[in-house]
């Protein structure tokens, strides 16, 4: 999953809306405000698009075996295929997009995926914790490459709350966390 679709006005979208960006029914709702809860800022409601992350899908994929993976770039990386369990059947499951995780609301932590579809048409794209831990996994490692991340809530008597703990819910066995050039690795539960 990467370089998913934030924006209507995108390069990328087939047939653009009158619209220079989302409907604030999308961001202003919820993204905006998590991106603020964790310190992230939203110039004019735009969620800035991440280059990178398509080079990083194509290198992984230059090293898998054919026919044994998908990738799900642009409009493909969306919530829909994640929720509709796609992901079940693979040993590595990669996301290269903005992670929030929420301290003050951990429910509000996600990954954002694409929030528009190929016509321009606003679609729910972000893929909050509690779909994170409704997932069926058989991977064996999870890679989180976004900033935010490994962040959580300690709650008393529960742990971490966040997205590692989330995957790790959903059956992962592992799980790492880049963050431009660092990996580090979840401490045990």
């Amino acid at each position: 999953m990467a370089d998913p679709v934030f924006q209507n006005d995108d390069p990328r979208v087939k047939t653009g809306s009158d619209s220079s960006t989302i409907p604030a029914t999308l961001l202003q709702n919820e993204l905006v405000n998590v991106f603020r809860d964790v310190g992230q800022s939203v110039d004019n409601r735009r969620i800035p698009r991440l280059l990178a992350s398509r080079d990083e899908a194509r290198a992984i994929m230059n090293v898998v075996p054919w026919r044994s993976s998908l990738q799900a770039i642009d409009f493909e990386a969306n919530r829909a295929v994640v929720v509709g369990n796609a992901l079940e059947r693979y040993r590595i499951v990669h996301f290269a997009t903005h992670a929030l995780a929420d301290e003050k609301r951990p429910e509000s932590s996600g990954i954002v995926l694409s929030l528009v579809d190929q016509r321009g048409r606003p679609q729910e794209g972000f893929l909050r914790l509690d779909d994170i831990y409704g997932l069926r996994l058989s991977a064996n490692l999870v890679v989180l490459s976004a900033c935010q991340t490994g962040l959580g809530k300690d709650v008393q008597g529960e742990g971490l709350i966040g997205l590692t703990r989330g995957f790790m819910y959903a059956g992962a066995r592992g799980l790492w966390r880049l963050y431009g050039k660092s990996m580090t690795k979840p401490r045990p539960n």
